[in-house]
């Protein structure tokens, strides 16, 4: 993996790392009231999209588990779709889908990325 390849990965490790501490304990209803984690979860959602974007062909060989489309296709929904956010989406992806992202990325990346 080249050094841009390798920088896009860790800010989709740091980020989608940040989201779930973010989320916590959290659901949708508590996000509708709490503005603040909810406007830096999307924010830190967004990033790990937009990191994805930019990962070159090559380097998604070394993840092809991942769902690429649908990782950049969530940012692309938050950017787009601002106005009509669905909150229980947001959660079920940081809840459900970040970790594995995460998991792959550490074992990828090793435990001392940049």
């Amino acid at each position: 993996m080249n050094e841009r390849d390798q920088t896009y990965f860790e800010d989709m490790l740091s980020y989608g790392a940040e989201a779930i501490e973010f989320l916590g304990a959290s659901d949708a209803k508590h996000l509708a009231t709490d503005k603040r984690t909810q406007y830096a979860l999307i924010r830190a959602v967004e990033i790990v999209g937009e990191a994805a974007s930019k990962v070159s062909v090559e380097a998604r060989t070394e993840l092809p588990d991942l769902p690429w489309r649908r990782i950049v296709g969530m940012r692309n929904t938050l950017i787009h779709g601002y106005r009509g956010m669905d909150l229980d989406l947001l959660v079920e992806v940081v809840r459900d889908h970040l970790p594995n992202l995460v998991s792959q990325l550490e074992r990828l990346l090793g435990d001392d990325p940049k």
